[in-house]
C-alpha cells in the first residue's frame, strides 16, 4: 500500500517537474483549452441566451398578464368600453387588469412640432404597473415622461410641453422623469386619464360628447387581463368573444411568442450553425495537441518502461498531466463562458441575468474526457500497427456506410451534416499526403533530408492538420461577421417610402383627397395588417396595394409574369417572399390561406415571388371588393423632416396616426447592431483562442524538430542557409494549406444554404468575397508572425546551446 502511494506520488512529482519544465508550452494549452471551452459553451448557449434575453423583455413589460384586448385595423374601430367584460362572469376570475388608452399625436417645443405617443390610465394602475413601491402625486396638468424622450428632447423637471388633443393644445408641466419600463418607453408621456379621455373620445368620434362623465372612464383602447391560477384561458377567451362589441376586438396573448420564437431561430441558427462547425474543429484541433504532447513525451514513457514502469502507469502519468491542464482550463472557460453570457445581457440594456446550466458544463467536460481517453489509447497503446490491408479495408467499409446513409435518409440536416463532415474528415486525413508529393525539395542535400526528414514527423502531419483547422476557423468567423454585416444593411433596403397614414375610421375618401392635392409627395391607399400568419409563419406586414404603385414604394426586383398575373387576376392575389417558395414548395397559381388577426381566412392565388429573407412582408392585390382601405403609404418628395412636421400637424389633431417608418426601421437596425456587436465579441474570443492553440501547436512543433536543427548546426550549414530553407518552408506550408482550406471552404458555402433551409431559414446568398479576403489578410499576417518567432529560435539552435539544455 505505502509502495502504490509512493508511486502515485511520484507519478504526480513526475507531472509538475514536466509542466515547470515547460511551463510556457503549459500556459499556452492552458488558455487554450479555456477559450476552446468557452466556445462550445457558447455554441450550445446561443439558443439559450437569445430565449432568455426575449423572454425577460416580454415578462417585464407585460408581467402576469395573461390576454391582451384591443382594436385591430382590420376592425375599423379605435376604441371600445370595458363595461359588456364588467358585467360579464369573466370579472369573478379577474386578478387585476391594466385599462390603457394609447393615442399618437404631436407636441410643441421651442416651436417645433414632434410625435409623442400619449399613455393614460389612472394614476393607480400606472405605479401598480410601474413600481407599487413609488408614489407619484399628480395636479390635473402634470406630466411623467421617459428618460429617453428626456434625453432627446432636452426636457427637464418642471419644463412645460404643449401636448396636441383634437383641435386643443394643452400645456403640461414635466412633474417626474423616470427611466423607461416596460411598456412605458421611448417617445411616451403619461397624463392622467381623467384630465383627457373625453377630449380623446370626442375627438375620435364626435356623436359621444353629450353622455355621462362616468362613461367616458370606462373607454380604452388597450385592455390587458390577468387571472388567478387555475383559470381556463382559452375558455374565457371564447366567453369574451360573445360579448356585445367584442366580436370585431383582437383577444389574445399579450404578446406573440410564435414571432418571439421565429426571431430567436433566425438570430440563433446561423451563429450556431458556424459556431458548432468551429467547437468541432477546436476539438480536433484539441486532440491533434494531445497527439503532439504525447508523441513529445515518448522518449520519456520509453525511459519509464526501461526502468519498471508498466503501461498502466505510463497512461496514469499522460492522465496526471493532462488532467492538471484541463481542469485548469476548463474552469478558467467556464468563468469566463458565465461573464460573457452574462456581459451580453447588460451589453443588450436588458435585466436578465444568466445562471449556470450544469448539464451544459458536463457536455463539455465529457466530450473533452471521450477525446483525452481516445488520444490515450490510441497513442499510448502498444498494439500492433494494422496491416495496410486492413486499414484500406476499414476506409472503403466507412465510405460505403456514408454512400449508402446519403442515398437512403430522407433527413436533410443529416445529410448535409453527414456530408460537410465527410468533407473534413477528408481534408484532415488527405492534407499531410499533398505534402509528401513536395518531398523533393529542391536545395543542398543537407535541407532536402532536412525536409523529408520533417514530413516523416508524425508532429509535423497533426501540426498541419491544425493549421488546416485554424485557416477554415477563420474564413467561417469571418464569412459569419460579413453575413450578420450584410443582413442588417440590406434589411430596410428593399423599402422606398418613408410615412404610413393609418388609424382612418372615417372619411377615408376626403382625406385621399386632401392629399392628391399636395406636390410633396407621393401616395397610395393600402389595406395595412400586421401579424398575419401563413403556413403557421407569422408575417409582420400584409398589404393590400394596387398593383401599379408596387415599384414605387418597393424595390423588390419582380418579374413581370409575376406582376402581370398580380395585375390583371381580379381574385385575390399575392406576392409572396422567394422563402415561401423554398421552404414549403409553394408555386406560381398555387392557393394559400392566409388568418388575420381577427382569425379571419382568406384563400389567395400566388402569382409570383420575390427575393427577400423570410421576415416581414407580404403583398396583395387590391382589386377585390372587400377591401376596406384603413391607411395610406407616403413617399417624400422633397425634405422628409419638413413633410414629417406637416403631416403631424395636419393628421394628428385628428387623431390619425402618421407611422415614421424609417425611424421604426431605426430601432430595429440599432437592436440587430447590438446583438450584432455581441456576437462579434464572441467572434474575437473565438479568434484568440485559435491564435492561442497555433501558437501552443508551433512550439510543439519545434520541440519535436529541435534535433534536426541541431544537426543542421553540427554539420555546418551557415544561418544563410538555414533561414532561406525555413523561409521556403514556411511559403511552401502556407500555400497548400490554404489553397486546401479555401477549397474546403467555397465547397461549404454551396452546402449552407441547403443547411439553412433544412432549419426552415431561408438566407440571400451575399458576396463574400471581402469578407475572403480580411480572412485571407488576418491569416498571413497570424501565421507568418508566429513563424518569424519560430525560425528566429530555430535558427539561432547551436550544438553548444542544445548540450547546455541537455536534462
Amino acid at each position: 500500500m505505502k509502495q502504490t502511494a509512493s508511486l502515485y506520488l511520484y507519478i504526480l512529482k513526475l507531472s509538475f517537474r514536466n509542466i515547470k519544465k515547460s511551463l510556457f508550452r503549459f500556459l499556452l494549452f492552458v488558455c487554450a483549452l479555456s477559450f476552446l471551452v468557452l466556445t462550445i459553451y457558447l455554441s450550445l448557449s446561443t439558443n439559450e441566451f437569445l430565449k432568455m434575453y426575449y423572454n425577460n423583455e416580454t415578462s417585464s413589460t407585460y408581467h402576469d398578464y395573461q390576454l391582451k384586448i384591443n382594436p385591430t385595423l382590420e376592425s375599423n374601430s379605435r376604441f371600445f368600453s370595458i363595461t359588456p367584460l364588467l358585467n360579464s362572469s369573466v370579472k369573478d376570475e379577474l386578478k387585476r387588469y391594466l385599462q390603457l388608452f394609447e393615442i399618437e399625436t404631436t407636441f410643441t417645443l421651442d416651436s417645433d412640432i414632434h410625435s409623442v405617443t400619449l399613455f393614460s390610465t389612472s394614476i393607480a394602475s400606472f405605479t401598480d404597473y410601474i413600481n407599487p413601491n413609488n408614489t407619484f402625486v399628480l395636479l390635473p396638468n402634470d406630466a411623467i415622461i421617459t428618460s429617453s424622450f428626456a434625453k432627446k428632447h432636452d426636457i427637464d423637471l418642471f419644463d412645460t410641453v404643449d401636448i396636441q388633443l383634437g383641435d386643443k393644445k394643452i400645456k403640461y408641466q414635466v412633474a417626474y422623469i423616470i427611466n423607461d419600463y416596460g411598456l412605458f418607453k421611448d417617445e411616451r408621456v403619461f397624463v392622467d386619464q381623467k384630465s383627457i379621455l373625453k377630449t380623446l373620445i370626442t375627438t375620435l368620434d364626435p356623436s359621444l360628447s353629450n353622455l355621462p362623465e362616468v362613461i367616458y372612464e370606462r373607454f380604452t383602447n388597450q385592455l390587458y387581463l390577468s387571472f388567478y391560477d387555475g383559470v381556463d384561458i382559452e375558455q374565457v377567451k371564447t366567453t369574451l368573444e360573445t360579448l356585445p362589441g367584442y366580436q370585431n376586438l383582437s383577444i389574445s396573448h399579450p404578446f406573440n411568442q410564435q414571432r418571439i420564437n421565429q426571431n430567436i431561430q433566425i438570430t440563433a441558427t446561423f451563429f450556431t450553425i458556424i459556431l458548432s462547425i468551429i467547437s468541432l474543429t477546436l476539438l480536433v484541433f484539441f486532440y491533434t495537441n494531445l497527439q503532439i504532447i504525447s508523441l513529445n513525451r515518448h522518449t520519456q514513457y520509453q525511459n519509464l518502461r526501461t526502468i519498471g514502469f508498466k503501461n498502466k502507469q505510463i497512461y496514469l502519468l499522460f492522465l496526471t498531466e493532462i488532467y492538471i491542464s484541463l481542469i485548469i482550463g476548463f474552469v478558467i472557460g467556464f468563468i469566463l463562458s458565465y461573464f460573457v453570457i452574462d456581459y451580453g445581457f447588460y451589453f443588450l440594456g436588458s435585466t436578465a441575468s444568466y445562471k449556470i446550466n450544469l448539464s451544459k458544463a458536463f457536455v463539455v467536460f465529457g466530450i473533452m474526457n471521450l477525446l483525452v481517453f481516445i488520444s490515450l489509447g490510441v497513442l499510448l497503446s502498444d498494439k500492433k500497427r494494422e496491416t495496410q490491408t486492413s486499414k484500406t479495408a476499414i476506409k472503403i467499409f466507412f465510405v460505403c456506410l456514408i454512400v449508402a446513409i446519403l442515398l437512403y435518409t430522407k433527413n436533410v440536416v443529416l445529410i448535409i451534416l453527414i456530408t460537410v463532415a465527410f468533407l473534413f474528415m477528408f481534408c484532415t486525413l488527405k492534407l499531410p499526403h499533398l505534402f509528401f508529393a513536395t518531398r523533393k525539395f529542391k536545395g543542398n542535400i543537407l535541407t532536402a533530408n532536412l525536409f523529408k526528414m520533417t514530413l516523416m514527423k508524425k508532429t509535423f502531419k497533426a501540426y498541419i492538420v491544425s493549421l488546416f483547422i485554424v485557416f477554415l476557423s477563420v474564413f467561417l468567423l469571418f464569412y459569419a461577421n460579413r453575413h450578420m454585416s450584410e443582413r442588417i444593411k440590406h434589411y430596410g433596403s428593399f423599402y422606398q417610402f418613408d410615412f404610413y397614414i393609418t388609424g382612418i375610421t372615417q372619411n377615408f375618401t376626403s382625406i385621399e383627397d386632401e392629399l392628391s392635392k399636395r406636390t410633396d409627395l407621393q401616395f397610395s391607399p393600402i389595406v395595412f395588417d400586421t401579424n398575419v400568419t401563413i403556413n403557421d409563419h407569422v408575417v409582420m406586414e400584409f398589404v393590400s396595394i394596387n398593383p401599379d404603385d408596387i415599384s414605387i414604394y418597393y424595390d423588390l426586383n419582380i418579374s413581370k409574369d409575376a406582376l402581370t398575373l398580380f395585375k390583371e387576376n381580379q381574385e385575390p392575389t399575392i406576392i409572396l417572399p422567394y422563402a415561401f417558395k423554398a421552404l414549403y414548395g409553394l408555386n406560381v397559381l398555387d392557393d394559400v390561406v392566409i388568418t388575420t388577426t381577427l382569425g379571419n381566412q382568406t384563400s389567395y392565388i400566388i402569382s409570383g415571388f420575390f427575393d427577400k429573407e423570410l421576415s416581414n412582408l407580404v403583398i396583395s392585390n387590391l382589386n377585390t371588393e372587400n377591401k376596406n382601405r384603413n391607411s395610406f403609404m407616403i413617399k417624400s418628395l422633397d425634405d422628409k423632416q419638413v413633410l414629417k412636421t406637416s403631416l403631424l400637424s395636419t393628421f394628428q389633431k385628428r387623431l390619425i396616426v402618421v407611422y415614421d417608418y424609417n425611424s421604426s426601421l431605426s430601432r430595429q437596425l440599432i437592436e440587430m447592431k447590438q446583438i450584432q456587436s455581441y456576437l462579434n465579441l464572441i467572434i474575437c474570443f473565438i479568434l484568440v483562442s485559435l491564435m492561442l492553440s497555433l501558437a501552443n501547436q508551433q512550439t510543439l512543433l519545434y520541440q519535436s524538430l529541435k534535433d534536426n536543427y541541431v544537426k543542421l548546426s553540427v554539420l555546418g550549414l551557415a544561418k544563410d542557409k538555414r533561414r532561406k530553407y525555413l523561409i521556403k518552408e514556411s511559403w511552401l506550408i502556407f500555400i497548400l494549406t490554404m489553397v486546401f482550406t479555401y477549397g474546403f471552404y467555397l465547397v461549404f458555402l454551396t452546402l449552407i444554404s441547403d443547411l439553412y433551409l433544412s432549419f426552415f431559414l431561408y438566407e440571400i446568398s451575399y458576396d463574400y468575397h471581402l469578407a475572403s479576403l480580411f480572412a485571407f489578410i488576418f491569416i498571413t499576417v497570424f501565421y507568418f508572425m508566429i513563424r518569424y518567432f519560430y525560425q528566429k529560435t530555430a535558427i539561432r539552435e547551436s550544438f553548444s546551446s542544445h548540450f547546455q539544455n541537455f536534462d
